[in-house]
């Protein structure tokens, strides 16, 4: 028996069928479509399809998650040991005296603490505050902002402290900030980001 090549036309595509035997059709798997565009349906669209699932599984495995309940006490304690700073001196920022040293409202604090060298006439201090809200956040982002120009101010006459201050460390992530006037700021960046 004589075999054929049958090519049937169905709506712009083509389809290769197999060799036709008798009165049967046995299709092959594979459409093309016409024109420039190549692309192989079946088999082959299966395995790109796994493999974009397969990408994108890992990207999501390797992302760190972000720890939405950390704690404030924690995170500082780990920031001023990377520093050297001493833990004895610290005070909440839920007193309000200790607030206002900082120029940040009480009621825009979920937590935060501050350590202030125990050295007279220093400018370092590590300042971090967790906002109940994204609100609060900017408001103790603002009064830091404002603390840190002040600082500038009283110690611009100083050189040595001056150029401390303008090396400071001042981020936010989430809803903690972040104001560190110290010697080396940029060691703690890494600490405060694990724990933010």
């Amino acid at each position: 028996m004589r075999e054929k090549q049958k090519i049937k036309k169905d709506e712009g595509c083509r389809i290769k069928s197999s060799a036709v035997q008798g009165e049967q059709n046995i299709p092959d798997s594979r459409i093309f479509f016409k024109k420039r565009d190549r692309l192989l349906l079946g088999d082959d669209f299966l395995k790109k399809t796994a493999l974009i699932a397969v990408i994108g599984i890992m990207l999501s495995a390797c992302s760190k998650p972000v720890v939405e309940n950390t704690s404030a006490l924690e995170a500082i304690t780990a920031v001023c040991e990377k520093a050297g700073f001493d833990t004895d001196g610290m005070r909440s920022l839920s007193d309000i005296d200790a607030a206002e040293e900082c120029g940040i409202n009480p009621n825009d604090i979920e937590e935060g603490y501050i350590v202030v060298s125990p050295e007279k006439g220093s400018p370092d201090k590590i300042i971090l505050a967790k906002g109940r809200d994204i609100r609060s956040t900017e408001n103790i982002e603002k009064s830091l902002s404002n603390l840190l120009i002040n600082l500038s101010a009283t110690y611009r006459d100083d050189p040595d402290k001056s150029k401390k201050i303008e090396k400071h460390l001042f981020k936010t992530r989430d809803k903690m900030t972040l104001l560190a006037v110290c010697d080396d700021p940029e060691e703690l960046e890494e600490v405060f980001n694990s724990f933010s």
